[in-house]
């Protein structure tokens, strides 16, 4: 099992939807960031390490950084094999996102 770590202001709904449906909050970290908040050092931190623009949500697998809410969902469900459209709708699908 793999651990991601999610970092995020309150739960951007799309992306806790998608988690809960796949069934994946168990392979996750969730860790709670409010750039409105968080002290000096922990925005400092998050600036440095995360997102250079200080925003959230962000996901970071395997030292990567995923910034968008979009590409979050669409990276979960490709991980998971689910959630996604059929082939012959992915056009549709990615014109959306």
């Amino acid at each position: 099992m793999y651990k991601l770590l999610l970092l995020l202001i309150i739960m951007f709904v799309s992306g806790w939807y998608v988690f809960l449906e796949l069934g994946a909050e168990e392979d996750y970290d969730i860790v709670s960031y409010n750039p409105q908040l968080a002290s000096d050092d922990e925005r400092q931190w998050y600036i440095d390490c995360i997102h250079p623009h200080g925003t959230v949500p962000a996901m970071v697998e395997s030292g990567r950084v995923i910034l968008e809410s979009a590409a979050m969902c669409m990276h979960l469900a490709e991980r998971y094999g689910n959630l996604l459209p059929r082939p012959d709708m992915m056009l549709d699908y990615l014109e959306s996102v």
